[in-house]
């Protein structure tokens, strides 16, 4: 998803060009509006003439797919029922949601959490330490200034 949350793309980054740009390949899917993530299978529907409604908030769907992020291959079906009959040959039951819900389920890691700890845990324990040393200054100071030390 880039600046919109209507739509988005599916796609195996191995297999992409490492220039960042997405290429129409066997494992990627353009204009996605729905998804299911069932283990290794990836269900959805999606929008073939997306590009024409980006930023529009469309909820339009004309495709339906099944992508195989093992064989890295995409299935098409023409209707949500074929691909309800597909879920369902392989046992899951299909409940397609909106992309940019399924996105935010898979958006932050352990990775966001560690990091956000990094950045919050450092600057404390620094300030933390700036404190206690302050602090320890100003109670030499006063224990020198009122003669403790004579």
């Amino acid at each position: 998803m880039i600046d919109t949350t209507d739509q988005g793309t599916v796609y195996n980054p191995k297999t992409q060009a490492s220039n960042g740009s997405i290429a129409s390949r066997d494992d990627a899917v353009f204009g996605v509006r729905q998804l299911q993530v069932s283990h290794s299978l990836i269900f959805g529907a999606s929008d073939t003439g997306y590009f024409g409604r980006i930023g529009q908030e469309s909820k339009f769907v004309d495709s339906y797919f099944e992508l195989d992020t093992k064989q890295n291959k995409v299935t098409e079906f023409k209707s949500l029922e074929d691909l309800r009959k597909r879920a369902s040959s392989e046992g899951i039951l299909l409940n397609l949601r909106p992309f940019e819900s399924v996105f935010g389920d898979y958006r932050t890691t352990w990775f966001d959490y560690a990091a956000g700890l990094i950045l919050i845990a450092v600057p404390l324990f620094g300030f933390a330490s700036l404190v206690r040393w302050v602090w320890k200054i100003r109670t030499l100071r006063e224990e020198l200034s009122s003669g403790a030390f004579n």
